[in-house]
């Protein structure tokens, strides 16, 4: 009998464990249902990257660009420098990351860890500092602002101008020009992004997100997936820029129901025409070669971008800066492509 019950409880354990999982799943799918700062992309990151990534987090170009610089003082971009990572935080401050990391169940010394520990604090005990350093008028002034209060560093070892020079730096290998910072994904602004729909590069590895023009572009590790942005039906597999394909779908449930949707260029193909693919389905692969990607929205019924009317190389279109948009409610950390074509490079909407 004892026998009887022990296996009761534990077959118990396992269906519960079976659910949670499930639904840890679902509840994830769309790459911001977490509630936390949108994670940076996975990998070592450079200078450029993270400045990228804090450009997502309500940040300025200027302002992110002068908080790397100050990390690349501080620890070289190591998260595991001796003395306290990427920031050399230290006693307390090093005991509230370990904190904060276990509780999002991170290793204190991964750089996603200490980049979302210091996103936190900016938008914490430090937001008239965010607000301080989103209005520096140059990534240098954001940097020795950066440095006089959340680093406040011994002035024998303080080097302000190895700390500017670094941060102007890191603002040129991010794309150039100051951005208008986008929002900070936080469970609120996750609830208002657009239900049933995903990040179609959320399984990328080693993304680097580029200029927003018809669509957005990005590059990534050849043989990374490529999923449905939405549950949609691939309407054309046609020829685009250089030869390479086009993979267009036709969205077919939610607000964006009816819109024509496509990813093109460095891409292997994996579904057919007409085939009826779920939001999150692979469509294609990252192929070895190529002129990277680009995703955005395309003309219903027609062959070509919908931003393909009055398109100039080198041009941000609304339909690119508003898919930018949509990619970052999905929680891409697609950043604004400030500095990267010209033009506005991050709408305001989902849709034009």
């Amino acid at each position: 009998m004892r026998w009887a019950v022990r296996s009761v409880i534990a077959l118990f354990a396992v269906m519960l464990l079976l659910i949670v999982a499930v639904a840890g799943l679902i509840g994830g799918a769309g790459g911001c249902g977490t509630g936390a700062p949108n994670p940076p992309p996975s990998g070592t990151l450079t200078a450029g990257q993270i400045v990228q990534w804090l450009e997502t987090q309500s940040l300025t170009a200027n302002a992110a660009a002068g908080v790397v610089g100050n990390l690349q003082q501080e620890s070289s971009l190591n998260p595991a420098a001796t003395g306290g990572g990427l920031a050399q935080w230290l006693g307390e401050r090093w005991a509230a990351l370990v904190q904060f990391a276990t509780a999002q169940g991170l290793s204190p010394s991964s750089e996603q860890a200490q980049l979302e520990f210091l996103v936190n604090d900016l938008h914490g005990p430090y937001a008239s500092l965010l607000a301080q350093i989103n209005a520096a008028p140059d990534p240098g002034t954001a940097a020795t602002e950066f440095m006089s209060t959340y680093e406040v560093c011994d002035p024998k070892y303080c080097d302000p101008g190895n700390r500017e020079l670094y941060a102007t730096i890191a603002l040129s290998q991010a794309g150039g020009a100051a951005a208008v910072p986008a929002a900070f994904v936080t469970g609120a602004a996750c609830a208002a992004a657009p239900g049933g729909y995903v990040d179609p590069l959320e399984h990328a590895m080693g993304i680097t997100w580029e200029r927003t023009d018809q669509g957005v572009d990005a590059s990534m590790t050849p043989g990374s997936p490529i999923v449905a942005l939405g549950d949609c039906q691939v309407k054309l597999i046609v020829s685009f820029y250089a030869g390479e394909p086009a993979i267009v779908c036709e969205l077919l449930d939610g607000q964006l129901a009816g819109d024509w949707w496509y990813v093109a260029e460095q891409v292997t193909p994996q579904v057919g025409v007409g085939q009826t693919v779920e939001a999150g389905q692979q469509i294609a692969t990252y192929a070895p070669s190529g002129t990277a990607i680009e995703t955005g929205w395309w003309e219903p019924n027609g062959g070509y971008p919908l931003g393909h009317d009055g398109y100039n190389e080198g041009l941000a279109t609304v339909a690119g800066a508003d898919f930018r948009y949509l990619l970052n409610q999905l929680g891409a950390g697609a950043g604004s492509g400030a500095g990267l074509s010209s033009g506005t490079t991050l709408g305001t909407s989902d849709y034009p």
